[in-house]
């Protein structure tokens, strides 16, 4: 049954995610890397952090692993 489901609804679902992280994600000519920029980690009730005057981070560390 899990192989159903991957081969129905599982692969479209990995290739969307793939694609809005591929949408978001911003090219650095200087240093050759992709950033992604202004992301909420999966701690959703921490709205800031010191110095940036938005909400979210660049380059998360969990959010960069799981991309």
């Amino acid at each position: 049954e899990d192989r159903e489901w991957l081969l129905r609804h599982g692969a479209e679902l990995i290739l969307e995610v793939a694609r809005l992280v591929a949408s978001m994600a911003e090219y650095d000519q200087e240093t050759d890397r992709f950033h992604l920029r202004g992301i909420m980690g999966p701690d959703e009730y921490h709205t800031g952090y010191p110095d940036n005057p938005g909400a979210g981070l660049d380059d998360n560390a969990y959010t960069n692993v799981m991309a």
